[in-house]
């Protein structure tokens, strides 16, 4: 399965939980050093692929580039996963 999340809170923990399983997850923040951080700290927790892009969700064009970077590494995206403030806002 491949997901996509984010770099805290709820979507930290649920990027965690996949790649437990074995999915792959893309992770996004705002800033880069975020990004690789998480990246480097999910990695060891499983054996599915992990990657991320920064992203400010606020512009279309970060999400654009997001999902074309999920595609490109993943080949498809089976659940995309928005949260934002400690808040789950979407699975879509």
């Amino acid at each position: 399965m491949s997901d996509v999340a984010v770099n805290t809170g709820v979507g930290k923990a649920l990027a965690a939980e996949f790649v437990r399983a074995g999915d792959n997850v893309i992770i996004s923040s705002r800033t880069e050093d975020r990004v690789k951080a998480t990246v480097r700290g999910l990695q060891p927790l499983g054996n599915g692929k992990v990657s991320g892009l920064p992203t400010n969700v606020a512009k279309p064009v970060d999400v654009a580039n997001l999902a074309k970077h999920a595609k490109e590494t993943l080949g498809k995206v089976d659940i995309w996963c928005v949260a934002h403030d400690g808040h789950l806002v979407r699975l879509l």
